[in-house]
């Protein structure tokens, strides 16, 4: 079944923003990529960057110091290998969100 969201779009169509779009696109690509991290690379590593993504946010947005105090304890407690994986899954996560912006783009110029 498909989300509420996704049910109100399809009955006002006109009523969605360009930056909505963007919003569902990236927030699409986002849970793909997560569900296939979680399938090659198990359920505490798509935690693991999921919970590191959610602290990355809520500093950006509030500037809290504790926020990025957090993250880093979180990051610096990882071992080689998990180090490794997530900061690729970032690097993966930016370049997608890269793309949701230039699908986005694409459209605006289309329509």
């Amino acid at each position: 079944m498909a989300s509420i969201d996704a049910q109100l779009r399809l009955l006002a169509p006109k009523k969605v923003s360009d930056d909505d779009k963007l919003v569902e696109y990236d927030a699409l690509l986002l849970d793909c990529f997560l569900d296939i991290l979680q399938d090659l690379h198990g359920e505490d590593i798509r935690q693991t960057v999921q919970d590191c993504y959610e602290l990355s946010a809520e500093y950006e947005g509030k500037h809290k110091p504790e926020k990025l105090e957090e993250l880093g304890n979180m990051l610096t407690g990882l071992d080689a290998g998990d180090s490794i994986v997530i900061a690729k899954s970032f690097s993966h996560m930016l370049s997608l969100a890269n793309l949701a912006e230039e699908v986005q783009i694409a459209y605006r110029r289309r329509y």
